[in-house]
Formats: C-alpha cells, sequence, structure tokens
C-alpha cells in the first residue's frame, strides 16, 4: 500500500511543526514565530505546544503580557498548563492587568477538566478577583466551586471562603 501523506489529517500539522523547529534552530525568529504563531491558532495537535514555545519566545523578548496570553489559552489538560497558569497570572497582576487574567482563567475554565485541575484553577481565579476588588465575585466562584465538590470539599476552598468572610 502506498503512503499518501495528503490523506493524513496529521502530515500537514507535523510538516509544520517540523519546519518551525528547524527555523527556530536556525535561528530565523520571525519565519519561526510566523510558522508557531499559525500552529497555534489552528486547532490540531500542536497547538498548546506551539502555545507554550510562543510564550517563551515572548519572555525572552520581555513581554510577559504577551507569554500570558499565550499560556492562558492553551488547553487545561495539557501538561503543565496549571503552572504556565501561575506563572501568567502572576504577571499579568504585576503589569496591573488582572482583568485580563480573569477574563482568561474564566475562559479556561469553561473547558473540560478534572475536578483538582478545576480547583486549583478556582483557587488561582478567586485570589485574583479578590486583589482587584471584586470579593462578591471570589466568594460566588469559591462557594459554586465549594457546593459542586461531589465528596468533602477541598480544605482550601473552605479556607479562601473564610478568608473572603
Amino acid at each position: 500500500m502506498l503512503f499518501r501523506s495528503h490523506l493524513d489529517p496529521l502530515a500537514r500539522p507535523t510538516g509544520q511543526w517540523l519546519e518551525a523547529r528547524l527555523l527556530t534552530a536556525l535561528g530565523r525568529r520571525a519565519d519561526a514565530r510566523a510558522t508557531w504563531e499559525g500552529l497555534a491558532t489552528s486547532p490540531g495537535p500542536f497547538s498548546d505546544d506551539a502555545r507554550e514555545v510562543l510564550a517563551d519566545l515572548e519572555d525572552r523578548d520581555r513581554r510577559p503580557a504577551a507569554a500570558a496570553h499565550w499560556r492562558l489559552t492553551r488547553s487545561p489538560w495539557s501538561p503543565g498548563f496549571l503552572a504556565g497558569a501561575r506563572k501568567a497570572a502572576a504577571d499579568l497582576e504585576r503589569l496591573g492587568q488582572p482583568e485580563r487574567a480573569i477574563e482568561l482563567l474564566e475562559q479556561a475554565l469553561l473547558q473540560g477538566m478534572d475536578p483538582a485541575m478545576r480547583t486549583e484553577l478556582v483557587l488561582v481565579l478567586a485570589d485574583l478577583q479578590r486583589q482587584a476588588g471584586h470579593r462578591e465575585h471570589a466568594q460566588d466562584l469559591l462557594l459554586q466551586s465549594w457546593w459542586d465538590e461531589p465528596a468533602t470539599p477541598d480544605a482550601r476552598l473552605t479556607r479562601a471562603l473564610r478568608t473572603l468572610g
């Protein structure tokens, strides 16, 4: 049987991923960035990887807000998402843009994820909301998450609720 790459749905994104890696290794930054952005903004198996690479490139170029955007728009089930989300939220808060972090984290919470990841994101989001002066939103989010817990609610949710009064 002949190999038919035009029928393989992974052939094109795999080729783009290889091209982006090669351009990065050759130091052709503008071409590499454009290829990574193409992968990041189209659905496919390399989207999250490309977003993380772009976040790293933005960090190297000292553009933490752009890096935060790429990290917070990854899929919550992708490896390293939580660590990246925490870094991005802290960077945006430090830059005086907590509302942007709140918006992106709220979008992430709309996606499917395991309960432990959801709790972690809720805690990060509630803390951002509290620091941005949205105490009631933080309380509502924590309380909803507390009630949604299938068994005994996570003790950190209870502590965060007590902190908010």
